[in-house]
């Protein structure tokens, strides 16, 4: 939401038929900017994590009662400085019962904008691993990243987009130590492909990501598709 002189992370929730559940209420308040919110469950933990970007340079992410109560306050995500981390995406993993937040962050070296990773423990938000460099691509931004779970495999599947206007993805298990397909190109068709999203087809094992394209002529902007298998092919 926004203020005469900030914008806010609020929420509210709302029942399985659709209506609402008390009033909406605030989640990060601070006197700077918070962006981007992104949301996971745990029907473990009973818990929500946010994340969010914060100030236009970090992330930073609180955990949620169900009933929306603060159950940890507002912590970094990010440790990197200087560096501008942006974007991020948070996921749930039943097996380990923790979240994984993935961002795009231009610390780290380099110069350029790279994917990095870090897992939480789904009860108390307490750090399983830090600052997990996911994808690296020297002299090339890798940003607006998308990113599902696949309970089948234990994987999570991360689609982004390359400053060459083209659109990638990889798996990596659910510990984060190793890819587990290699980096397949989802669409390099001409002009931008964008602002992709991916979710996993749990009856098919495969994932689907959609994304915005240009490939239609420059101006003209449509949605496109793409099945990816659980390899990556």
């Amino acid at each position: 939401t926004f203020s005469a002189t900030d914008h806010d992370v609020y929420g509210q929730r709302v029942s399985a038929t659709g209506g609402l559940l008390g009033s909406r209420f605030a989640i990060r308040t601070s006197a700077d900017d918070e962006t981007w919110p992104k949301l996971a469950y745990s029907p473990t933990a009973r818990k929500y994590f946010v994340a969010m970007h914060y100030e236009g340079k970090d992330i930073v992410g609180v955990l949620l009662n169900e009933d929306g109560t603060t159950a940890v306050g507002a912590f970094f995500i990010d440790n990197f400085v200087p560096g501008t981390s942006k974007q991020p995406d948070v996921v749930y993993r039943g097996t380990g019962d923790d979240f994984f937040i993935a961002w795009s962050e231009s610390g780290g070296g380099g110069g350029n904008s790279k994917l990095y990773g870090e897992l939480r423990n789904a009860s108390d938000a307490a750090l399983l691993r830090d600052d997990i460099l996911l994808r690296n691509v020297a002299g090339t931004d890798l940003t607006n990243n998308d990113l599902c779970y696949n309970a089948t495999a234990d994987e999570y599947f991360m689609s982004y987009e390359s400053s060459n206007s083209n659109l990638f993805g990889f798996g990596t298990d659910g510990g984060v130590t190793v890819m587990t397909t290699p980096v397949v190109t989802i669409s390099s068709a001409a002009n931008a492909q964008e602002f992709s999203a991916i979710a996993w087809n749990s009856t098919a094992n495969e994932y689907l990501c959609v994304f915005e394209s240009g490939q239609d002529g420059v101006g003209n902007d449509n949605v496109y598709g793409q099945r990816v298998g659980p390899t990556g092919t």
